[in-house]
């Protein structure tokens, strides 16, 4: 069910303004609204754990140069890859990667997801973009992105265009209401996606199996009716009859016919949905910010509703673990505290199954509108 409560951030400035730019704040506050003439919008993607799951490292002498983890796309990718860089979506949309990995390593994550595709991109940034000292760098260190960077070398943008995709809340502290916080891509997500996988496989290898052995039956009743009209010149052991009937088309469906019912992760769906409808909002900012992610109309025509989150401190502290590189916690308590404060901020819009599966329908109406086929892509 649906809740009956908006979700609305309203964290008090005060408790804010210590974190957060003035400019931020001010910009955050001015409602959006629906217009032909939105401004054109910039996406921010971030690559493991939001886009992706990465193994973890293995062991290897420094000689052997850099590892390469295996990569494993987010189930629907190709969908979202044809959508982002679609010819009537990159009217109005730019696209770039932000990534706290080493340069090699997002290399090798773009190329896995997005292939020829990438050239297309405004931007690929790494680790290299977040000006760390030389151990920073090298080590788990804790990483913000600071939209305000972005903004700087494409000034064309700001908070009222941008919105950052990462399962992150922590790197988007400065700016939360740009930030479309989404669940991480992790181990447990991937092995329930393999497992639906393989039991749709293994569905339609028994369907491919009883589809031959209709055949067969139908051939030896063919041979059959022969002989007993021609009994000298027909035998069980001939070869020539007739190819069978064709079966009816539910012997025919494949492992990704019906999507839909599967139950794979439907995070990406999800975001192409959430993109259609930020193109023609005037302010992201304000639009996240005022529980616009809260309310989405699902195919039934109803009108989902958010309670605002309530997060005691346990919850903060959990929300503060960066789960996707398992960062170190800043030692300063003080900024942990203000940290804790921005996390009220972000919505869990994610946690909700009606909200993820309303977003994910209107994403592939979008979809069907630009001819891309929707397609889960695990394997």
């Amino acid at each position: 069910m649906f809740r009956s409560r908006p979700l609305v951030f309203s964290p008090s400035l005060k408790q804010m303004s210590s974190v957060l730019s003035p400019a931020y704040i001010e910009a955050s506050t001015k409602p959006s609204s629906l217009s032909s003439n939105a401004p054109r919008k910039l996406l921010v993607l971030d690559l493991n754990g939001s886009l992706l799951l990465r193994t973890k490292r293995v062991k290897k002498h420094a000689k052997d140069g850099p590892t390469l983890r295996t990569v494993h796309p987010r189930p629907y990718m190709q969908s979202f890859r044809e959508y982002i860089f679609h010819a009537r979506v990159k009217e109005w949309l730019d696209t770039l990667v932000w990534s706290s990995a080493q340069p090699h390593s997002v290399k090798d994550m773009v190329d896995r997801c997005f292939g020829g595709k990438k050239t297309d991109f405004k931007a690929i940034w790494a680790r290299d973009t977040f000006g760390l000292d030389t151990d920073q760098y090298h080590q788990k260190s804790q990483t913000t992105k600071d939209l305000e960077k972005i903004w700087n070398a494409f000034p064309s943008h700001s908070a009222y265009t941008t919105c950052l995709v990462d399962d992150s809340p922590r790197k988007a502290r400065l700016q939360p209401w740009n930030h479309l916080c989404i669940e991480e891509y992790d181990a447990r997500l991937r092995t329930r996606d393999l497992e639906i996988w393989q039991r749709l496989h293994s569905t339609a290898g028994e369907s491919k199996n009883a589809k031959k052995k209709e055949e067969k039956k139908e051939r030896r009743r063919r041979q059959r009716n022969d002989a007993e009209v021609d009994p000298v010149n027909s035998s069980l052991d001939t070869h020539e009859s007739q190819p069978a009937a064709p079966l009816p088309p539910s012997h025919e469906k494949t492992a990704d016919a019906d999507p839909d019912s599967a139950g794979y992760d439907k995070t990406l769906l999800a975001i192409i949905g959430i993109l259609n409808e930020i193109k023609s909002q005037t302010n992201i900012a304000a639009w996240i910010r005022a529980g616009g992610l809260g309310r989405v109309k699902s195919m039934l025509q109803a009108s989902p509703r958010l309670p605002r989150p309530v997060l005691d401190t346990q919850d903060s502290k959990t929300l503060c673990e960066d789960q996707n590189e398992k960062e170190v916690k800043d030692s300063d308590e003080i900024e942990e505290n203000k940290v804790a404060k921005l996390l009220e901020t972000h919505d869990k819009w994610f946690e909700h199954p009606d909200i993820v599966d309303a977003w994910a329908q209107k994403g592939k109406v979008a979809l069907g509108e630009l001819g891309i086929d929707v397609v889960p892509g695990v394997h």
